[in-house]
């Protein structure tokens, strides 16, 4: 399912047949529709676990880190492809820019003194926590 496209046909690719960026937007417009029962997110999950981690179980604790990366992945993937865009393009879109930054590594040679400076991407940082 994809808002304002047409449904998906049989032809397409399973990656087209679940909008992970859909998906989680009907969510929120069913918990923020107002006053009313608990919403449980169950066509967001299976097809969360059916397309994006089929290697999560129901009913068992998963790695929460684990989850939102995928779940951020699988949004701009939904969001590039349904644009048509490659993934340059689309890595500097909002909200996907603010998951990613750069990080500088510098390097000194003790013998000889040259030192050496590399900037990469990353998506997260790990910190430990004690």
């Amino acid at each position: 399912r994809r808002s304002g496209k047409k449904s998906p046909t049989p032809e397409d690719s399973l990656e087209l047949q679940f909008c992970a960026l859909c998906e989680f937007e009907s969510h929120l417009a069913q918990v923020h529709a107002g006053p009313s029962e608990p919403v449980a997110p169950s066509t967001f999950v299976h097809g969360f676990i059916d397309h994006v981690a089929p290697w999560f179980r129901l009913g068992v604790q998963e790695d929460s880190h684990e989850f939102l990366r995928l779940l951020i992945d699988a949004m701009q993937k939904s969001c590039s492809q349904s644009r048509n865009q490659d993934d340059a393009e689309s890595d500097e879109e909002y909200p996907f820019k603010l998951f990613r930054g750069t990080i500088e590594s510098n390097v000194c040679c003790e013998s000889c003194e040259a030192s050496s400076s590399k900037i990469d991407p990353i998506e997260d940082i790990g910190l430990e926590v004690t």
